[in-house]
């Protein structure tokens, strides 16, 4: 029988369906579990915060989940002139040669005093200027509740001046400030209570309520703990805070794709996450300004975003990546402001960046990362996350892998207790669905760095189908590309495709996939060779799509093939 071209044709409905493959028809090589490496980037310093250099593979320990692993490979990167004294291996041994960074700068768009901005934007603009160097991978993700831009500098760094010159001159516009707004309709209730309360002690308080004088003998109605009661039910933190989880969700999803698009990178890997509203409370901010020192369970419980800091700690632990946030409003004296008529007697901005700096300092804690709050401290932290990008310690242990998505606990020590290390608090060992998916993230928004497989994807015209509109994409695969196995006079194998798309960092659809088994007989082997499968797939998206992604994964060999297309109106 001749080889016949295969073709599969698959809506996004039907890549949700169970796979046509079991697990146990699934072509293996062999066992199914793998010895991998672990790498671990680590930053020692001294009890004054000094880096400290010439450390040996014997200083350290590594433990997962409490076990002491053996170190399989260690090194020492230095930069500059301490190059030259860094120990990397041992006395005559060459220091390693510097690895590539992957460095994003997440920022937020938020109001900020022209001082503020200033001191910010330019003190970035010289730590990129520095920090960078050829063959880094650099990122500006301009980010707000709105909109998203992930903007891929490829080593032009000199390029992102102009943009955080924009970021500045926007930070300085007069804003909508909803904390503000919400600070003033509370002190216009407060007042509209002492007012009814006035009335009520002067007997003409059902008249103001739209009863009859109090004076015709009339009983009053309304009683003060029932307006009490009534303006309790007026609170106007309610739908802030149910907005500022919502943009927490949309925050953290954009962090997260943000990361997963950082996967791929090698080296060092750090993310620069410029915030105002990344609380263990969502809306905190709202409750603060009425007066109020105190959350109860209840807000807590609706508005705590601990899932969400969790899922960015895991995922950045995931991908291998120090998070260094940086909180550049500082204490926020606009919600205290004595020149205003009628100032919060409290001081509201103490407990709102309490809120803050406690998750955010959490984040860089089990990242391996270092926080700071206002500008004056971030200024000064900066040379030291670009020393971080340059100067630390890279430990590596072998780890048998089954890739069943566990998250491992990792604790590294030195010896000297006199020492403080910064390193990631965990590892994941990820399926080989779970890498995909990140891989379709990543592709959304970057384009793919390497692809075993050289697959070839083209998108047709959108076509609209009920609310949403259909974009057809065909994925070409060289069959030559897959790995198939000898068995009972024919070849067997199996491949997945991937799909994705996204709009913004914030807004990225299901990931889906199906899986293909595919075979052929021996004696076709070479026209196979030369040929390729065609795979066919619906995709639905909305009007502000930008790009789908394509990813193969064969089943046997686990080589992947990526594709990113531009499916922009």
């Amino acid at each position: 029988m001749s080889l016949r071209r295969f073709i599969a044709v698959a809506s996004l409905a039907a890549l949700l369906s169970p796979l046509s493959i079991t697990a146990q028809q699934m072509p293996q090589l062999g066992e199914t579990m793998e010895v991998s490496i672990v790498n671990v980037d680590v930053v020692v310093t001294d009890k004054s915060g000094n880096r400290v250099h010439g450390l040996t593979k014997n200083d350290f320990e590594i433990l997962e989940n409490g076990k002491r692993q053996a170190i399989s490979n260690f090194s020492e990167y230095a930069s500059g002139v301490e190059r030259s004294a860094a120990a990397a291996g041992g006395e005559g041994q060459e220091a390693p040669r510097r690895q590539p960074r992957t460095v994003v700068l997440f920022v937020e768009r938020m109001p900020l005093r022209p001082q503020q901005a200033d001191a910010f934007f330019g003190a970035i603009r010289e730590f990129l200027e520095n920090a960078a160097q050829p063959g880094d991978r650099v990122t500006l993700v301009d980010w707000s509740p709105a909109n998203a831009e992930h903007i891929e500098l490829a080593g032009d760094v000199a390029s992102i001046g102009p943009r955080l010159e924009e970021l500045s001159k926007a930070a300085q516009q007069p804003q909508p400030d909803a904390v503000e707004s919400t600070r003033q309709e509370t002190i216009r209730l407060v007042h509209a209570e002492e007012r009814a309360q006035n009335l009520m002690r002067q007997g003409s308080a059902h008249s103001e309520f739209g009863g009859r004088g109090a004076g015709n003998g009339n009983k009053r109605t309304m009683t003060i703990a029932k307006m009490e009661e009534a303006i309790d039910g007026m609170s106007p933190t309610v739908l802030p805070m149910l907005t500022a989880f919502n943009e927490m969700q949309r925050r953290v999803h954009a962090i997260n794709s943000t990361i997963a698009s950082m996967g791929a990178g090698e080296g060092r890997k750090i993310l620069l996450l410029a915030t105002r509203r990344f609380g263990e409370v969502a809306g905190a901010e709202y409750e603060y300004v009425t007066g109020r020192t105190h959350l109860q369970n209840e807000v807590r419980n609706q508005f705590g975003t601990e899932r969400l800091t969790k899922s960015v700690i895991a995922n950045a632990n995931a991908n291998g990546v120090s998070i260094y946030p940086l909180y550049v409003p500082g204490l926020a004296i606009t919600l205290n402001d004595t020149s205003n008529e009628d100032p919060m007697p409290f001081p509201a901005e103490n407990y709102v960046l309490q809120n803050e700096s406690s998750n955010l300092n959490r984040v860089a804690d089990r990242t391996g990362g270092v926080a700071a709050f206002a500008v004056k401290d971030i200024v000064a932290l900066l040379p030291q996350i670009s020393s971080d990008a340059s100067d630390y310690y890279s430990l590596a242990y072998r780890v048998n892998e089954k890739r069943e998505d566990r998250e491992r606990n990792l604790t590294v020590r030195v010896k000297n207790p006199d020492l403080h290390v910064r390193s990631r608090s965990a590892f994941v060992e990820k399926s080989d669905e779970t890498r995909m998916r990140d891989r379709i993230t990543a592709a959304l928004f970057t384009e793919p760095i390497d692809s075993a497989i050289k697959l070839t994807a083209q998108a047709g015209a959108r076509t609209q189908s009920g609310k949403t509109s259909v974009v057809p994409v065909e994925v070409r695969i060289p069959i030559i590309g897959l790995t198939a196995i000898p068995q009972n006079g024919k070849y067997v194998g199996a491949f997945s495709v991937y799909v994705g798309s996204a709009a913004d960092l914030d807004e990225v659809s299901e990931i889906t996939h199906k899986t293909q088994p595919f075979e052929f007989k021996e004696s076709d082997l070479q026209k196979a060779s030369a040929g390729y499968f065609t795979y066919t797939v619906d995709v639905q998206v909305n009007a502000k799509t930008k790009t789908v992604a394509v990813g193969v994964l064969d089943e046997v060999s686990k080589a992947v093939g990526l594709a990113r297309l531009n499916v922009a109106r």
